[in-house]
C-alpha cells in the first residue's frame, strides 16, 4: 500500500529495492528529501525558522496523519525521525508498522511493543 500514489504528504515515492554489496542488507530506494528529517530541523534551525514555516510543516504533518487515520490505520512508529522535509512538503515516512486501528493486540496473537523506545507511550511499557 503506497499512500504516495494518492496523497502527496504521505511518504516519499518508492523506486525499488537494492542490496548493499558489503553488508548484504536490503534497502529501499526512495525519493530524496533535500532538507532531511524533522529531527534534524528541530536540532539545527528551529529557532531561526519563521512561524509561518513552522505552521506549514505542522499542517503537512496533520494532513498526512488525517489521511492515514481516514484509511482506518495507525502509524505505530510516528516520531520526528520519520518525518522528512522535501522541497515543497513535509512527508510522513516509514509506514512499515502501519496496521488497521481496529485490530486488538489479542487478535494478532501477542502483546507487542513496537517503535523507537524514547517515543513509546509509557502505558505501553507497563
Amino acid at each position: 500500500m503506497l499512500f504516495s500514489e494518492y496523497v502527496e504528504n504521505i511518504s516519499c515515492y518508492y523506486y525499488g529495492i537494492t542490496k548493499d554489496p558489503e553488508s548484504r542488507n536490503f534497502m529501499i530506494v526512495m525519493g530524496y528529501a533535500m532538507y532531511g528529517s524533522l529531527r534534524q530541523h528541530l536540532n539545527d534551525s528551529f529557532n531561526s525558522t519563521k512561524w509561518e514555516k513552522k505552521l506549514k510543516i505542522l499542517r503537512n504533518i496533520a494532513q498526512g496523519l488525517a489521511c492515514i487515520h481516514h484509511e482506518g490505520l495507525i502509524h505505530r512508529d510516528f516520531h520526528c525521525g520519520n518525518i522528512l522535509r522535501g522541497s515543497r512538503l513535509t512527508l510522513i515516512t516509514d509506514l512499515g508498522l502501519c496496521r488497521p486501528a481496529n485490530v486488538k493486540p489479542s487478535q494478532n496473537g501477542c502483546n507487542e511493543i513496537y517503535g523507537v523506545l524514547p517515543y513509546v507511550a509509557p502505558e505501553v511499557l507497563r
